[in-house]
């Protein structure tokens, strides 16, 4: 507790790797944070020799936690406990979770599973995965490779595969719904939506970027394009996410 405010940040141009390849025995927690206001800048984070039900690369006990520019991989790269947490420009490769309020953004999760609480703000950041569970949630310039289970909240300018609620309090404006059944149970779009292939340039690859002919180009809320609008910290934070998996470090 005494270590309250503590900043763990790379150099510039060295990225530290913190790993549990070396440990004589797998461990559940690679990296616990337990004091408030802590941050965690320019670090991959990659738990390799995992132990336990739910072996965790950062698992976050304290409120007002910060991570900017990480990479974090385990079975569940990231679990957040009280909020706020602020995740920018990360990629996190495994299941993700919180239980106080998540505000992220550019950022890219690749994991079986996503679930954030109520109140929680994502922008201009990739979901690829199968499940993502949200109530009261705002999405803004998201891509979701999968299903998005959401009670109330908002979607503007997203390319989601369909959205599945069990009320009709959310609002979908200016997105396109490429699967072939767009709306589930009572979720319906509001305005400007289209259902239509996104034509990502090379998804495998983590390369997102929509093709020039892609339908979703210019028809966000703003003029612009639906969908992420990449940084090149978000390109960097990929080529090293891919560098990782060619050395067989990480796996996605």
């Amino acid at each position: 507790r005494e270590k309250r405010g503590l900043v763990l940040r790379g150099a510039p141009d060295h990225w530290p790797i913190i790993t549990s390849a070396s440990l004589e025995r797998p461990v559940e927690i690679l990296l616990a944070v337990h004091a408030a206001r802590c941050n965690l800048a320019q670090i991959l984070v990659v738990h390799s020799k995992q132990g336990g039900e739910e072996p965790v690369a950062v698992r976050v006990f304290a409120p007002q936690f910060r991570a900017s520019r990480c990479l974090c991989y385990a079975k569940y790269a990231f679990r957040g406990a009280n909020g706020p947490i602020s995740l920018d420009t990360c990629v996190l490769v495994g299941s993700s979770g919180a239980y106080g309020h998540v505000n992220l953004r550019d950022s890219i999760s690749s994991g079986l599973s996503v679930r954030f609480p109520a109140g929680s703000k994502l922008e201009n950041s990739v979901f690829v995965g199968r499940d993502f569970d949200a109530s009261d949630v705002h999405f803004r310039s998201c891509i979701v490779t999968g299903t998005l289970r959401i009670t109330r909240g908002t979607v503007r300018d997203c390319i989601i595969r369909c959205v599945q609620s069990p009320t009709a309090e959310t609002a979908i404006e200016f997105c396109n719904l490429f699967g072939p059944h767009p709306f589930l149970d009572m979720a319906q779009p509001d305005k400007a939506c289209i259902n239509a292939p996104a034509m990502f340039r090379d998804p495998p690859n983590l390369d997102y970027r929509l093709l020039p002919t892609s339908p979703c180009i210019g028809k966000a809320s703003d003029g612009g394009d639906i969908g992420v609008r990449w940084t090149p910290e978000m390109l960097q934070m990929c080529r090293i996410a891919l560098e990782l998996r060619a050395r067989r470090i990480i796996k996605f």
